[in-house]
């Protein structure tokens, strides 16, 4: 499609400077030479270009075409820079001309919605990103900070974003004064999503009067120095206690953080916590997170790493053949860590996953993503004459068919009309491959209802 609007584009090029070279020679203004789009249709033709690198070359090709097509497409095109070492320069450049704010400014400024400097090692300085923060605070909602070029120096600028929604600090390398990032969030009111950076501290020291939460705060990222007793201030102490928006928790990387702290602390969510994902968390070991659907039970996004979990995870409390808690997770996420697994006769495998859906435990499980690196496709296809990723994989099939209403509970659809189905899906979804496959879309993948298995 990128390909194609391309070469439209192109031929839009040619045929205007066509028409500007008729008028030269023989000054006559004709409609008929000038190719007209309403504005609408230039709409919507830049809507089928996909939000991708790749399509930042299509847009600034667009904007070269005439006066139209620059006004409609250039605030596609800054929208959300893709943003590498190689073209970094250029973009400080363009968004900010001059050091001194009050002799240049750029109108391109307002236009920035995501500045995404994660690709970024050594190619700028702080003060750079302190500039583009105090450039485009108009304007913009996402910010991933670089790993090097931000420091303290660069949260005065932040602090002014007030339309500032999504804000990721995890890459960041230099050690941050807890207090004053604190100091910043309070100033922004809009936070929806927030990623601590790696490098902080988050110990015992720190007054518990400081952390005043982002008031909309719903996804929260937890990685790098974080201490023990934080953790259990955040369960314990009212005042630093997280707000009832929250329903995501990310913790990674975290070396200091025990098993029972962790426990400790998702209990407090239970009432809340709707995804959550935990992997390389190195004092965590074989059963540590084994019992997390009992304890949040409005859970429906669940990440967590093989070595971590039994196959005790999936198994039901139950009451003579019933369950006695029917759980509501959707989509189950199983990465790897590279610690010890438990043995063959306690390890999670696509029986156990099956069993609990098939029994009522898990009803609306419609998607299990599974890290290659633990050889689910070697060890448990066809293996004495069971192939259980295939008998999982009908399960899944079968109760997103009862979901979307294409059949009763009880009920089996036709080979023919499955058949047709699993096409239709297939096509509207051509990099998400059948069963047996390694390389999946990460994100199309979550829109069907499958087993498949991720590098």
């Amino acid at each position: 499609m990128t390909s194609y609007i391309t070469n439209f584009v192109r031929s839009i090029s040619r045929a205007s400077s066509y028409s500007s070279l008729r008028e030269e020679e023989e000054d006559v203004e004709s409609e008929a030479d000038y190719i007209y789009l309403p504005n609408e249709l230039v709409l919507s033709i830049i809507s089928y270009i996909p939000k991708s690198p790749a399509s930042q070359s299509t847009l600034y090709n667009i904007c070269l075409v005439n006066r139209q097509w620059y006004q409609i497409a250039i605030a596609r095109l800054y929208e959300d820079p893709y943003i590498t070492g190689s073209n970094y320069d250029l973009l400080v450049r363009t968004l900010c001309p001059s050091i001194n704010a009050h002799i240049r400014k750029s109108p391109l400024t307002r236009l920035v919605k995501r500045l995404d400097l994660s690709r970024l090692v050594h190619h700028s300085s702080k003060s750079t990103t302190a500039r583009l923060l105090g450039r485009t605070k108009p304007s913009l909602e996402v910010f991933c900070a670089p790993q090097a070029s931000f420091a303290i120096n660069c949260l005065a600028a932040l602090s002014k974003c007030s339309n500032l929604r999504i804000l990721d600090l995890s890459l960041i390398s230099e050690a941050i004064n807890i207090a004053d990032l604190f100091h910043a969030l309070s100033k922004l009111p809009e936070i929806t999503d927030l990623n601590f950076p790696r490098s902080a501290s988050l110990g015992c020291s720190l007054d518990p009067s400081m952390l005043q939460w982002p008031p909309k705060l719903t996804r929260l990222g937890f990685s790098g120095g974080i201490k023990d007793r934080f953790l259990n201030k955040l369960s314990n102490d009212q005042q630093t206690k997280l707000p009832t928006t929250l329903k995501s928790v990310r913790m990674e990387y975290c070396p200091f953080i025990a098993p029972s702290t962790f426990i400790q602390f998702v209990r407090t969510l239970r009432f809340q916590l709707e995804e959550l994902s935990v992997a390389n968390m190195p004092r965590f070991s074989n059963g540590t997170c084994d019992y997390l659907l009992y304890v949040l039970q409005k859970l429906t996004h669940l990440s967590v790493s093989m070595d971590y979990i039994t196959s005790l995870i999936v198994s039901p409390i139950t009451s003579g053949k019933e369950p006695l808690l029917v759980h509501p997770l959707e989509i189950l996420t199983i990465s790897y860590s590279g610690g010890t697994l438990a043995d063959d006769t306690s390890r999670l495998n696509p029986g156990d996953i099956r069993k609990s859906v098939v029994k009522g435990y898990l009803p609306n499980l419609r998607t299990v993503i599974v890290a290659e690196h633990l050889g689910w496709d070697r060890m448990y296809s066809e293996q004495q004459g069971s192939d259980e990723l295939t008998d999982l994989d009908e399960v899944l099939f079968e109760r997103e068919e009862i979901r979307r209403g294409l059949i009763k509970e009880g009920e089996k659809m036709g080979q023919e009309e499955r058949l047709k189905w699993r096409v239709e899906e297939e096509a509207m979804w051509p990099d998400v491959l059948p069963v047996g496959y390694h390389e999946v879309d990460g994100d199309a993948v979550y829109e069907l209802t499958r087993y498949v298995l991720t590098p």
